[in-house]
């Protein structure tokens, strides 16, 4: 009995892992099927030329977690599992290795935040050893600057952004529910120390769902989504289009009446609605709470990532399994989108030089990919 449970629950969190994937993988089997109204929207803008090149593929490497270019262009991959940091040139060539799965200095337990700020440091959050490590990509061998512990917080430090006064914003989780229901994120301003200064304000974080007694993240509904852009931090629910700067006011980087609201709403999908039923059949039948809280979502995750360069917001657009995924680009001052065509299930990273970075996991996560335009 317990083994068919244990069962069970591994079927249960794969299918949360994949939904995204086999959802849309279903609506691509016939392309008109994907949203009438999203196909009709992209057909009305200009697609921008672009080459692809397949910077590295390198099969030593483990999960890439994160990737960065530095202000000359090299690139900086962060490797899950063993925690290596790997400085590459422009071709994808290794450089030197830094880091590593540890307790000592400059090595990690458990990376859950990493961000590569102008002067090309690199700044780490470790959750497990609750310390933040600075890494220097200057030259040829990264140089270990600092490693602080942090405050011992009553809430979860999620991510932290450095401001150019040497203080930091931070995002923080408030402790999840014993029930099943919404959590939030609580920005704060930190001091050097990265002691909590002032709270800034309070947005939505995610949605939770039980399982028999246990909590975990829905990543099928909405969620927040966090940008950091000349020293102000930003927020957006995956599913609006809108980003709004976090301060006490609103202010909005990207205004409600963008034309990428014209993406349809999930629910509004009947090709995607049917799919739904076919993947999920068995699912639904062991969880029946499961059907009930999927039905009451509202709309489809529009995208997984959005990063600004030179004045223009880059939002990745779905990642089908079988056909090329989408990057719209919007010019946040002429409001002008245009769109560009990845490959399948792309997974957006870094803007460069008029060159997209990111992973393209059809082959494998560890394949990095340039999309120049």
């Amino acid at each position: 009995m317990v083994d068919k449970m244990i069962v069970c629950l591994m079927k249960y969190i794969l299918c949360i892992l994949l939904f995204p994937y086999l959802v849309i993988s279903c609506s691509q089997e016939k392309s008109t099927h994907l949203g009438n109204e999203f196909l009709a929207f992209i057909h009305s803008i200009e697609e921008v030329k672009s080459s692809q090149n397949i910077i590295a593929k390198d099969s030593n490497l483990q999960v890439v977690m994160h990737l960065f270019t530095t202000s000359s262009g090299r690139i900086i991959v962060v490797e899950g599992q063993s925690w290596n940091l790997h400085l590459k040139d422009k071709e994808g060539n290794a450089i030197a290795v830094a880091g590593g799965y540890g307790r000592g200095p400059g090595e990690f337990e458990l990376i859950n935040h990493a961000y590569l700020s102008d002067d090309d440091v690199l700044h780490i959050l470790d959750s497990r050893l609750m310390r933040v490590t600075k890494y220097s990509f200057h030259k040829d061998q990264p140089e270990l600057m600092s490693v602080t512990n942090l405050p011992n917080y009553e809430m979860r430090l999620e991510k932290f952004f450095p401001l150019t006064d040497g203080n930091y914003v931070g995002v923080f989780s408030e402790n999840l529910p014993r029930t099943a229901g919404s959590f939030y994120n609580t920005v704060y301003h930190l001091d050097e120390n990265y002691e909590q200064t002032k709270k800034v304000n309070r947005f939505f974080g995610g949605e939770m769902i039980s399982l028999r007694g246990s909590l975990i993240v829905d990543e099928l509904s909405a969620r927040s989504v966090w940008l950091f852009y000349k020293d102000k931090l930003f927020y957006s629910r995956s599913d609006s289009f809108q980003v709004r700067m976090v301060s006490s006011e609103e202010d909005y980087l990207i205004q409600v009446d963008s034309p990428l609201n014209e993406i349809p709403a999930f629910r509004n999908d009947e090709y995607i609605q049917n799919n739904i039923g076919i993947h999920l059949e068995n699912i639904f039948s062991m969880l029946p709470e499961f059907k009930v809280h999927f039905e009451e979502l509202e709309t489809f995750t529009y995208f997984t990532q959005v990063l600004i360069e030179n004045g223009t917001a880059y939002f990745n657009i779905f990642n089908p399994v079988g056909s090329p995924g989408i990057i719209l680009k919007y010019n946040l001052e002429t409001s002008e989108t245009t769109f560009i065509r990845t490959p399948p299930m792309f997974d957006l990273k870094q803007v460069f030089d008029n060159e997209i970075f990111g992973i393209d996991q059809t082959k494998g996560v560890n394949e990095i990919v340039s999309i120049r335009f």
